[in-house]
């Protein structure tokens, strides 16, 4: 009796395996298809791993080089799906436009060969999918993190634009996270070539939720289409669903039609509000320029990380307002707990909360306790408030780093001598998402 086992990746089979349940001439054996994809022109060797994700044409899979171990992104398009002329054309297209593009923010071309029944195209493995994926386990992005995206988006994108392309698809599930946390603009089987205004592509072509409304309409488009699709990604990230997302499609269409977008609420910064709105401006003309975003005050002022945390890939969703509150209140009462005459009371300055958890509104609360009494160069606070330096003061204060969302990084002195709180914006917030989160 022979039986097949099912290889795992990493350790190819070795060709096309019989299998059978029964013995041999009891019933007729079948054959089952190996994972090793050859390459015709080399003989270069390939071994198919799990299933990243599928579009309309294609799946995608982890593809490993027998030879060497490297791992790819394979992008494998059957030929069977191939049914019209043009389909064909678009494969090519896409195979021309990508091979000869190399940025830092667009994902890196391999190679691309073809078998008896597909055309497979290796790609840069971006071990971290897309951010559509880390969006599923956040919900919402802060702003600093929001800010990181943006920037590399907008860097593949000016790189795109100046060598005459159009991408036409910017959505989270085409925008990948490399094993350095960096994001790259992939899938580029709707790019095109930028073209004069009166001779702009007229084909209505995307994903709906990110569609601008001179593509919609018909109108001709160009690189004003990518920056409305940018608008929506940030409105995503900052907000945590598409700006005009709704159960049904036609009222979608209407809503981009006349860029109405739910208000955008108020815990957003001006400047991130300012950005948007001028992104999802109806009329193209007047959105900015992929410059005139670089320089605008959302990516300019405040913290910008130069990478995505790696903690992204594994922390849970962030809790809600209300649940921010509640958790303050009880982190603040655990805090501040005293015995007096055989009885806990709590004192605490409850205004100050209140105001503190209101501003945060959806952030998210990562504490960890540091002692600053072994620290000569801490910041330490003394009863009256003031911010003194050093070993100089004896240590009354314990200092707790506090990272919000959408907020400069705080740090809170709790004094010893009294129950009494004080904010001290004295950590930048570099310290804070690289080394508390």
């Amino acid at each position: 009796m022979v039986l097949h086992m099912e290889p795992h990746l990493g350790v190819p089979d070795r060709g096309q395996t019989w299998a059978s349940s029964k013995p041999v001439g009891h019933v007729a054996a079948r054959p089952v298809h190996s994972r090793i994809v050859t390459d015709p022109a080399t003989g270069n060797r390939y071994y198919r791993g799990r299933l990243l994700g599928k579009g309309g044409f294609a799946r995608c899979y982890e593809m490993m080089e027998v030879s060497s171990g490297r791992m790819f992104a394979a992008k494998v398009i059957p030929r069977v799906k191939l049914t019209k002329p043009q389909h064909r054309d678009k494969v090519e297209r896409e195979i021309s436009v990508h091979r000869v593009l190399h940025h830092k923010h667009v994902v890196k071309f391999e190679k691309h060969f073809e078998t008896e029944d597909s055309i497979i195209i290796l790609l840069e493995l971006c071990n971290h999918q897309s951010l559509a994926h880390l969006l599923r386990k956040r919900r919402v992005m802060q702003e600093a993190d929001a800010r990181c995206c943006l920037r590399h988006i907008l860097l593949g994108l000016q790189y795109l634009h100046a060598r005459g392309l159009v991408h036409r698809d910017l959505k989270l599930a085409n925008l990948f996270i490399s094993g350095l946390m960096e994001v790259k603009i992939g899938d580029l089987g709707l790019a095109t070539r930028l073209r004069p205004p009166e001779s702009r592509r007229r084909t209505v072509c995307g994903t709906p939720n990110y569609l601008a409304p001179e593509v919609l309409e018909r109108r001709g488009h160009g690189p004003e289409a990518d920056v409305w699709s940018l608008g929506c990604v940030m409105y995503t990230l900052l907000i945590g669903r598409p700006p005009f997302e709704s159960r049904d499609l036609e009222e979608t269409y209407r809503a981009i039609r006349h860029a109405a977008y739910p208000p955008l609420p108020p815990l957003l910064s001006p400047s991130a509000r300012s950005l948007l709105t001028a992104m999802l401006t109806q009329q193209p003309d007047y959105r900015p320029t992929l410059d005139e975003i670089l320089t605008h005050d959302f990516l300019t002022q405040g913290f910008t990380p130069d990478r995505l945390p790696l903690a992204f890939s594994s922390v849970p969703p962030v809790p809600s307002a209300k649940t921010d509150h509640s958790f303050l209140r009880r982190a603040f009462d655990a805090l501040f707990k005293r015995k007096e005459d055989g009885k806990e009371k709590v004192k605490h300055e409850e205004g100050d909360v209140k105001q503190f958890a209101t501003e945060s509104g959806k952030n998210t609360l990562a504490c960890s306790s540091q002692s600053s009494a072994s620290d000569p160069q801490v910041n330490l606070c003394d009863e009256s408030g003031m911010l003194v330096q050093g070993p100089s003061k004896p240590p009354v204060s314990q200092f707790i780093p506090v990272k919000l969302s959408g907020t400069s990084p705080v740090q809170m002195g709790i004094s010893k001598g009294k129950q009494s709180m004080y904010l001290l914006f004295s950590c930048t917030r570099s310290q804070v998402v690289h080394g508390e989160r």
